[in-house]
């Protein structure tokens, strides 16, 4: 039963996003249309691994929609990583979407540093950091660069 609740939210979770992110700023070609139109379709019918596929052949920098339901992904256990990997990709994804504006990657960013969540030590002054810079888009300068180890070419 929690497997089939998970499940559903995250269809839930990834369609609204990206309808809301194509309905008023429209991708630039017929193929992104097409393109975001597979991934949705992906989604509705649960082809999770292959929406992860898709989504990351088609995310553009600045695309925090997309970079957030890839961070979702890949932390709900989608895709072809070991533990490891998938943690250091999970925080790429988010830091990712979260320096594209993406407030709810932005609070899951906060809230990984003060729980300590992907493998991280718990740290209040990084959080702290993003907090005080959220609202001026400079959270970026207040963590470096995730060395990745992912299988996917970007």
């Amino acid at each position: 039963m929690k497997k089939v609740v998970i499940v559903l939210s995250l269809v839930l979770i990834f369609i609204v996003p990206i309808i809301q992110a194509n309905s008023g700023d429209q991708p630039e070609s017929k193929e992104d249309k097409e393109q975001v139109a597979h991934l949705q379709h992906l989604l509705e019918e649960e082809k999770f691994d292959e929406a992860l596929g898709v989504a990351l052949r088609i995310v553009k920098p600045g695309d925090g929609e997309i970079e957030h339901s890839i961070a979702l992904l890949v932390s709900n256990g989608f895709g072809d990583y070991e533990q490891e990997c998938r943690d250091i990709e999970s925080l790429f994804w988010i830091q990712r979407a979260a320096n594209s504006g993406h407030e709810d990657s932005v609070d899951w960013l906060i809230d990984t540093h003060v729980n300590g969540w992907f493998g991280l030590s718990p740290d209040p002054e990084l959080a702290a950091c993003l907090r005080r810079n959220r609202d001026t888009r400079e959270i970026q300068s207040c963590f470096q660069e995730i060395d990745r180890c992912a299988p996917y070419d970007e």
